[in-house]
C-alpha cells in the first residue's frame, strides 16, 4: 500500500513539473515545518519538459516561403541555458511547385550550420501538402540557434531563369519543432545573474514567481514593484509572468522577498541580516531550482537591496552580495527613456539597432531592414511636413538599373522608393538627386516620413531589390554575393517637436505606457494598490510595472506607492490604480467623470451620445463621434467583467489617473492577458476599456483636457482649427480690427498732410 501511494505521489509530481502555467504552483501544498523535507528522484523523467516551437510563432504568423533557384529562409529560436535538450523531431507540412524537376531539385535544412536532412522533391506530390517527421540530433542545439530552409530549385534541364515564378516551396506555419530538456543544476553564483531567474535565449514569455512572507508592508510591495520593473526591462518583447505566493515555497526558480522581521517560513533559521543582501542560494527540495533572496535588515533595506538589483548587476559575482550605499545624483530627465528616440538631437540608425550587422542584407530579394522607433506619444506633429531622415546607404552595383530599388515604409504604410543606381551608393547629395516628390522631400539627400503615420511604436522598414540579369535566358552565371546596407550615419531627426496631447487617451497607455513613462524611473508616478493586497492584485501590479519598464528600457526607481486613503501621496502625481478605486479617491474620481466603475456584481456604465466608429488609426477617433455623456447605466450582472478607464486627476490639473477593475480576481488576470497581447493593445482608446471574455470594446466618453504645452500662436491655431465656425468669426473679427485700424493711421496721416500743407480741418 505505501508503495503505490508513492507511486502515485513521483506520477502526480512529474505531472506537475511538466506543467508550464504558473498557475499549476496553486495547487501545491508545502508543509510549514521548521525543517523542508527533501525529495530524491531516481527517474530522469520526472523532470523532464517538453516545448513545441510553432512555425507561426517564429514567423509572425506567416509560412516559410522559399522563392527561385536559391531560396533560403531562417527561424530563430532559443534554448534556456539552465536546460539541456534530450529529444527533438521536426514536423513538417509542405507545398512545392508542380514545375520542378525531381532529382535535381530539392530543400536543404541546417541546424546551427549543420545539415540535418533534404526533402526530396516527388513528381506526384507536386501542389498537393505533404508532411513528413524528421529527428534531430540533440547535441546540435545551442542557446540561440538557427533553423535554415534552402531551396535547391530547377524546372529546366539548361538555360532556365533562376528567378521563375515556377520555382516555389512553402512550409506552413502550422509546422512545428518539439524538444524535450532536462534541468541543467547551475551554482550558486550571481555572475551569471539574471540567469535562471531570467534568460535572454528564451523567447517566450517567461514565469517568475515572487515570494513574501505572511506579513509585509508598502515598502516591501515597492521594494518588489522596482525588482519586477527590472526584470520587465530585461524582458522586452518577451514580457514576465509574475506570480505571487505568500509564505509558500515554490516550484521553480523565484525571487524572495525577507527582512530580519518577516521572512517566508523556509527561511526562518536564516542568519539575522546585516546589510542589504541579493544572495541566490538552492531550493531546499530541488538543487536545480534556484531562489533569488532579496534581503534586508528591514524594508527600508530592502528597497535598497531592489535598487541594487536595478542599478548594480554587473558588479554582482560570488553567491551574494552586500548593498552598502547607493547615491542618485542627476535626476532623470522627461523623455530620456533608452528605448525611446532622442527628441533633443537626431539619431544614427546605429542607435536603433543590436549591431552594425543588423542594417546589412544579401540576396537578390533580400529580407527587409527592419528599425524600431519608439516615440513619445505627446510628440506634437500637426501640420508638420514630416520627420527628416538624411538617407545613406550602400549596395553591389545592379546588372539592371531600371528594376532594382530601395522601398521605405513605416508601420506597413509605404512611404517612398528610391531607384538604385550604378554608383553602387545613394542618398548623398552630391551623386544621387531626389526629385521634390508632394512635399516629403526636403534637400537632396532628405526623406521626410509623414509625421500621421508615426505612432508611440513604429517599425520603419528599408526593402532593397535587385533584378537578375539573363540574356536570352542562357547568358553568363548568376552572381550571389549581392549585399546592400544603409549606413550607420544615417539619421533621422525628431528634434524642433513641442509635446502636447488630448487626453485621456488609453492608446498612449496601451502602446508605451504615457502619461506614467515620460519619466523613465516613474519618478511623477503614484501606484495606488488596496491596503490588504490579495495576490491577484499584487501580481497585476508587478506585471504594469514589468511592462512600463520594457517600454522605456529603465526601472521605476522612484515610483511612490500609495493605498486609497493616502490622499497627500496622490498629489501632482499621475496615478495607476489596480483594482483599487475606493473611498475618498472613488468619490474624487466620480466628481470628475468616472465613465466607468466595476465593483463585484455591479456595474456603472456611461455611453457617449455617438459612438466612435472601428478605425484603424485611433489618433482621429474624435472625429467620428459626440463624446458627451448621454446615459448612465447601473446595473448587476452574474458574468465576468474588466474595465480599463482613464480620467483627469480630481487632485492635480493635468495630471492622469488610469484605473484597472474588475469584478473578479479571474477577470483581472484577463485583462492584464488583453493589454500585454500585441493584438489586441491596437483595440485600446479612448477613455474607457472594457474586456469581455475575448472581446475588447473601446470609447471616448466625457470631457477631455491637455497635458503638454505649445508655443502661443500655435496653440491658438491648432484650437481655432477644430472650431470652423469660431475661427471664421474671430478671422472676422481680425479683419474688422485690422481695417479700422489701418483706417484709423491713414485718416490721422491724411489729417497732418492736410494741416502741414496749411489747410483747415
Amino acid at each position: 500500500m505505501k508503495r503505490m501511494v508513492s507511486t502515485m505521489f513521483m506520477v502526480l509530481l512529474s505531472l506537475h513539473c511538466a506543467t508550464p502555467a504558473w498557475a499549476a504552483d496553486d495547487d501545491i501544498n508545502y508543509q510549514h515545518t521548521d525543517k523542508p523535507r527533501h525529495l530524491h528522484f531516481s527517474d530522469e523523467q520526472l523532470l523532464e519538459k517538453h516545448k513545441k516551437y510553432l512555425f507561426g510563432d517564429l514567423t509572425g504568423a506567416q509560412e516559410v516561403a522559399l522563392q527561385g533557384s536559391y531560396g533560403t529562409r531562417a527561424l530563430d529560436f532559443g534554448g534556456r541555458r539552465d536546460e539541456v535538450v534530450t529529444k527533438a523531431e521536426m514536423t513538417l507540412f509542405y507545398t512545392y511547385s508542380p514545375a520542378l524537376i525531381p532529382g535535381l531539385s530539392h530543400v536543404k535544412m541546417y541546424l546551427n550550420g549543420e545539415l540535418i536532412g533534404l526533402l526530396p522533391i516527388n513528381k506526384k506530390d507536386g501542389s498537393r501538402q505533404v508532411s513528413t517527421t524528421i529527428k534531430i540530433n540533440p547535441h546540435l542545439f545551442a542557446n540561440f540557434n538557427k533553423l535554415s530552409f534552402e531551396l535547391i530549385g530547377h524546372y529546366a534541364a539548361q538555360c532556365e531563369d533562376p528567378q521563375h515564378s515556377s520555382i516555389w516551396f512553402n512550409i506552413s506555419k502550422n509546422s512545428f519543432l518539439e524538444v524535450t530538456t532536462l534541468p541543467l543544476t547551475l551554482k550558486n553564483e550571481l555572475v551569471f545573474f539574471p540567469q535562471p531567474f531570467f534568460d535572454d535565449q528564451d523567447f517566450t514569455r517567461q514565469p517568475l514567481p515572487f515570494i513574501f512572507p505572511a506579513k509585509r508592508d508598502q515598502k516591501m510591495l515597492r521594494a518588489a514593484g522596482i525588482t519586477a520593473s527590472w526584470f520587465g526591462v530585461q524582458a522586452a518583447w518577451r514580457g514576465v509572468e509574475f506570480g505571487v505566493l505568500y509564505d509558500r515555497l515554490p516550484s521553480r526558480h523565484a525571487v524572495v522577498f525577507a527582512t530580519n522581521k518577516d521572512r517566508p517560513y523556509f527561511l526562518k533559521n536564516y542568519p539575522q541580516i546585516k546589510l542589504p543582501t541579493i544572495e541566490v542560494v538552492s531550493h531546499p527540495d530541488f538543487d536545480h531550482i534556484k531562489l533569488l533572496l532579496v534581503l534586508g535588515r528591514d524594508n527600508d533595506d530592502l528597497i535598497t537591496a531592489a535598487e541594487g538589483i536595478a542599478l548594480g548587476t554587473s558588479g554582482f559575482s560570488g553567491n551574494a552580495s552586500y548593498i552598502k550605499k547607493i547615491d542618485h545624483i542627476l535626476p532623470r530627465e522627461p523623455y530620456d527613456a533608452p528605448n525611446w528616440v532622442r527628441t533633443n538631437r537626431p539619431m544614427k540608425l546605429i542607435e536603433l539597432v543590436q549591431s552594425p550587422n543588423d542594417l546589412q542584407v544579401s540576396g537578390y530579394l533580400p529580407p527587409s531592414i527592419p528599425i524600431s522607433m519608439n516615440v513619445p506619444a505627446d510628440l506634437f506633429t500637426w501640420r508638420s511636413i514630416g520627420i527628416p531622415i538624411d538617407l545613406k546607404y550602400r549596395y553591389t552595383r545592379p546588372v539592371k538599373l531600371d528594376e532594382s530599388r530601395l522601398n521605405i515604409s513605416i508601420n506597413n504604410q509605404f512611404v517612398q522608393s528610391f531607384n538604385l543606381q550604378g554608383t553602387g551608393e545613394g542618398g548623398r547629395k552630391e551623386r544621387v538627386r531626389v526629385p521634390l516628390l508632394g512635399g516629403l522631400f526636403g534637400a537632396a539627400n532628405q526623406l521626410f516620413i509623414p509625421a500621421f503615420k508615426v505612432g508611440s511604436t513604429n517599425q520603419l522598414n528599408f526593402d532593397f531589390s535587385f533584378a537578375s540579369y539573363n540574356e536570352g535566358g542562357c547568358g553568363g552565371g548568376r552572381v550571389f554575393n549581392v549585399k546592400a546596407a544603409m549606413d550607420a550615419d544615417t539619421e533621422i531627426d525628431f528634434t524642433g517637436f513641442p509635446h502636447y496631447a488630448e487626453m485621456p487617451n488609453l492608446t498612449f497607455f496601451a502602446n508605451s505606457g504615457f502619461p506614467f513613462t515620460k519619466f523613465a524611473d516613474l519618478s511623477n508616478t503614484t501606484v495606488v494598490v488596496n491596503r490588504q493586497t490579495p495576490a491577484n492584485e499584487l501580481e497585476t501590479m508587478l506585471t504594469l510595472l514589468g511592462t512600463l519598464g520594457a517600454s522605456t528600457g529603465y526601472p521605476a526607481l522612484k515610483h511612490t506607492l500609495a493605498y486609497p486613503d493616502q490622499l497627500g501621496k496622490l498629489q501632482d502625481k499621475d496615478i495607476l490604480v489596480v483594482n483599487a478605486l475606493t473611498g475618498d479617491l472613488l468619490e474624487a474620481a466620480k466628481e470628475n467623470g468616472l465613465p466607468a466603475l466595476l465593483n463585484a456584481n455591479n456595474r456603472q456604465l456611461t455611453q457617449p451620445v455617438l459612438s466612435s466608429k472601428e478605425n484603424d488609426d485611433k489618433s482621429d477617433y474624435k472625429s467620428t463621434q459626440d463624446s458627451r455623456t448621454s446615459t448612465l447605466m447601473d446595473l448587476d450582472g452574474t458574468g465576468g467583467l474588466a474595465a480599463l478607464v482613464g480620467f483627469e486627476s480630481p487632485y492635480s490639473s493635468e495630471r492622469s489617473v488610469v484605473s484597472l477593475m474588475a469584478t473578479s480576481p479571474l477577470q483581472l488576470g484577463k485583462a492584464i492577458e488583453a493589454i500585454t497581447n500585441p493584438g489586441k493593445i491596437s483595440q485600446m482608446y479612448g477613455n474607457v476599456v472594457l474586456f469581455r471574455g475575448n472581446q475588447v470594446n473601446s470609447d471616448l466618453i466625457g470631457d477631455t483636457y491637455f497635458v503638454g504645452s505649445l508655443p502661443a500662436w500655435t496653440l491658438i491655431w491648432f484650437h481655432l482649427s477644430e472650431r470652423p465656425f469660431l475661427l471664421i468669426f474671430c478671422t472676422l473679427i481680425a479683419i474688422t480690427i485690422i481695417a479700422f485700424t489701418l483706417w484709423r493711421i491713414l485718416l490721422a496721416a491724411s489729417i497732418k498732410r492736410l494741416r502741414d500743407s496749411g489747410h483747415e480741418i
